[in-house]
Order: structure tokens, then C-alpha cells, then sequence
């Protein structure tokens, strides 16, 4: 199935970029996509898309906040001054005389 889809696809660009009347066919999608690109409405869209996306800010109640990135306070550094992750601390691995 794969190599029937690549096949298809390979014949559809050859015959776009290969023959004078797919050249003019691509001429026609580039022209219209251009003029969509340059629609007001769409350019204000993107432009509200590009104020929102450089402010940080977010409707979405799922976006995650920003990682804190202070330094941690002695309160939550273990024994060997890593996180303190909890369980075992250095005195349990002391052998046993």
C-alpha cells in the first residue's frame, strides 16, 4: 500500500513540475494561496496569534506555568546535598560492625 501511495504522489509532482499544464495548474494554487495569505482577515488573525504567543500569556487552562527556576532552599536538599527524594538516607547504608 505504501508503495502505491508513493507512486501516486511521485506521478502527481511529475506531472506538476513536469508538463506546461501542471506548471500553470501550480501557478493557479500558488496564486490563490497568496491571495488568501494576504487577506486582512487572515493577517489579523496571525497577527493575534503572534501577540499571544510572544505575550506568555494563555487562555488555556491547560498550559503549564512557568518552571521555577530559583535556587532550592536547604529545607528540600538531602544528605548528599542532591533533592531529597525521601526513603533511605545515608545512615542506612552504614555496614553494621
Amino acid at each position: 500500500m505504501k508503495g502505491k501511495a508513493a507512486f501516486v504522489l511521485g506521478a502527481g509532482l511529475g506531472y506538476l513540475l513536469g508538463t506546461p499544464a501542471g506548471r500553470e495548474k501550480l501557478d493557479k494554487v500558488k496564486a490563490k494561496l497568496t491571495d488568501s495569505w494576504n487577506d486582512p482577515r487572515v493577517q489579523e488573525k496571525v497577527s493575534d496569534l503572534r501577540s499571544k504567543a510572544t505575550s506568555g500569556s494563555s487562555d488555556d487552562p491547560w498550559a503549564s506555568p512557568s518552571p521555577d527556576v530559583s535556587s532550592p532552599s536547604s529545607s528540600t536538599t538531602g544528605a548528599s546535598g542532591g533533592p531529597d527524594l525521601g526513603g533511605t538516607t545515608d545512615s542506612d547504608y552504614r555496614s553494621t560492625p
